[in-house]
C-alpha cells in the first residue's frame, strides 16, 4: 500500500493467497485456500512500536502467541498460551552482529526441546527480510543471509539434543547485491524462490 505494507500475498498457480488488512492497532491476515475460500483469519495486535505483540487464530479460539523484540525490532522471544491462558512453550532468539545466531525452543517448565543454529558464509546481505517486503511489523530480519540452518531435537531417551536436519541455502544476487534467487536444500528435497525488486 502507500505505506509500503504488504496487502496481498498470492501463491503461484492458483487462488491460494493471504490478504492483510492494516490499521493503527492491528493487522488482520485472511488466508484463502486453493479453492479461493476463506479458511482462516489471524489477528495480530500491535504494540506501541508498530510490531506484532499478540496473535490470535480463528481456528483455535483462546489460543494465542505473545512476542517481544530487541532494540533493532528483531524478534527476541515468543510465548505460546493455550485456551486457558496457560503458558505451553517458549522460543528464544539470539543474535550475533545483528544476524540470527540461534533459536532455542523450551517447554513451559524451561526444558530445552529443540534448537536451530545458523551459519553464515559469503557475506550476503539479507535483502529478503520482513522489513524489505512490507512485513516489518512481524520483526526485522537478519542483516546477513544464512548459508546453513542446523536443526536439533530433544531425545527423551538420552536427554540430549540430536541433529535431525541440515538445511543449505544457496543464493544468487543482482548487480546491487540483492538476493534474486534462494535455493533451500536438505537431504530429501530442494526448492527455489525467485525475488524481483521495483526499486533500483
Amino acid at each position: 500500500d502507500a505505506q509500503n505494507r504488504l496487502i496481498k500475498n498470492i501463491w503461484s498457480g492458483g487462488p491460494r493467497r493471504t490478504e492483510y488488512v492494516h490499521s493503527n492497532s492491528s493487522i488482520t491476515g485472511k488466508i484463502y485456500n486453493s479453492s479461493g475460500i476463506l479458511s482462516e483469519t489471524k489477528t495480530h495486535e500491535l504494540n506501541g512500536s508498530g510490531l506484532v505483540a499478540k496473535t490470535t487464530y480463528s481456528l483455535s479460539p483462546g489460543y494465542y502467541i505473545m512476542n517481544s523484540y530487541n532494540a533493532r525490532k528483531q524478534l527476541l522471544s515468543t510465548k505460546e498460551y493455550n485456551v486457558g491462558g496457560i503458558l505451553t512453550s517458549t522460543s528464544d532468539y539470539f543474535y550475533n552482529n545483528h544476524s540470527l545466531d540461534s533459536v532455542v525452543w523450551r517447554t513451559a517448565a524451561g526444558v530445552v526441546i529443540g534448537r536451530l543454529v545458523c551459519t553464515y558464509s559469503g557475506n550476503i546481505n539479507n535483502s529478503i527480510g520482513n522489513q524489505h517486503y512490507g512485513l516489518a511489523a512481524f520483526g526485522w530480519g537478519s542483516v546477513k543471509a544464512a548459508s546453513k540452518k542446523s536443526y536439533y531435537n530433544y531425545d527423551y531417551s538420552t536427554g540430549a539434543l540430536v541433529s535431525y536436519e541440515e538445511q543449505s541455502n544457496t543464493y544468487e544476487t543482482d548487480a546491487q547485491g540483492r538476493i534474486v534467487k534462494l535455493t533451500i536444500s536438505n537431504p530429501a528435497t530442494s526448492e527455489s524462490s525467485l525475488y524481483q525488486y521495483n526499486y533500483y
